[in-house]
């Protein structure tokens, strides 16, 4: 069974590319996706549909803020022990966006972080004033690993 599968038994860089097209449609926005080949079994579903809601919700930020005309979104793994999926503007920047809780922004990103926190990831946002923002979400593989050997040996 794989486990970067949602709904529908698309993966998740399937649901990625449909998401991003519907998306530069709707805005005009030029949207590029990169993605690198994952390891089998290195995302439990609900890991990557969380994945899936962080782009949404990063790609709604940048449409609402940043002024941007072209985005990168990037699913790539980190040595084997974490998948990071990235999203970069060519906007405005100096984003702060109240990711750490301190009430300065909505809560979408805010309400993201504490479910990749639940999962053992985590979410961070580098901005430079007048040039970028990206934001950015880890998720760690080794405990859908982990999980899939117990219970293979139970």
């Amino acid at each position: 069974m794989p486990y970067t599968n949602l709904s529908g038994g698309r993966s998740l860089a399937d649901a990625l590319r449909a998401l991003i097209e519907r998306r530069a449609a709707e805005t005009g926005l030029r949207i590029h996706l990169e993605v690198a080949t994952l390891p089998a079994g290195c995302l439990s579903a609900q890991s990557a549909a969380v994945l899936l809601r962080f782009v949404r919700e990063a790609l709604a930020n940048t449409c609402k803020h940043a002024q941007a005309s072209e985005v990168m979104v990037r699913l790539e793994c980190l040595d084997g022990a974490a998948v990071r999926l990235s999203v970069r503007d060519n906007g405005r920047g100096g984003a702060v966006m109240g990711l750490w809780g301190d009430g300065r922004a909505g809560f979408g990103l805010l309400s993201l972080r504490e479910q990749l926190e639940a999962l053992g990831g985590c979410l961070g946002l580098d901005s430079v004033p007048d040039h970028s923002t990206t934001v950015w979400a880890a998720l760690p593989v080794a405990e859908v690993r982990d999980a899939n050997s117990r219970h293979d040996r139970g």
